[in-house]
């Protein structure tokens, strides 16, 4: 159980980290020619770069997804401890469901 939270706390920090590199690149760089060079110097990974408003938004969905996941694995585990299930458990993979839908439409309207 500890474990799952020491993740939702890294995903969280990720999900941040993702937000302000995105917010930096996209609207407070001057120089976006002399940004990407830095960025190439500094080999940032693919998974953080960001060419666009809707990349930006495509990223953060898919966090917030697999921070879903997260908790959604957390309230299983507290759930199997303790007993009770709900139908209320099942709103959080239906949620993820739809993030994951909203990127696949995301995708190919960027195709």
């Amino acid at each position: 159980m500890e474990i799952a939270g020491s993740l939702d706390q890294f995903l969280l920090g990720l999900f941040l980290l993702v937000f302000a590199y995105g917010v930096y690149g996209l609207w407070v760089v001057a120089d976006r020619d002399a940004w990407a060079q830095r960025r190439d110097v500094v080999k940032a990974p693919d998974w953080l770069r960001i060419g666009g408003v809707t990349d930006l938004k495509v990223k953060l969905i898919e966090v917030i997804a697999v921070i879903l996941t997260v908790l959604f694995l957390k309230r299983v585990l507290s759930v199997g401890l303790e007993g009770e299930t709900s139908w209320t458990l099942l709103i959080i993979p239906v949620a993820v469901a739809l993030f994951a839908l909203t990127v696949w439409l995301l995708r190919q309207a960027e195709d």
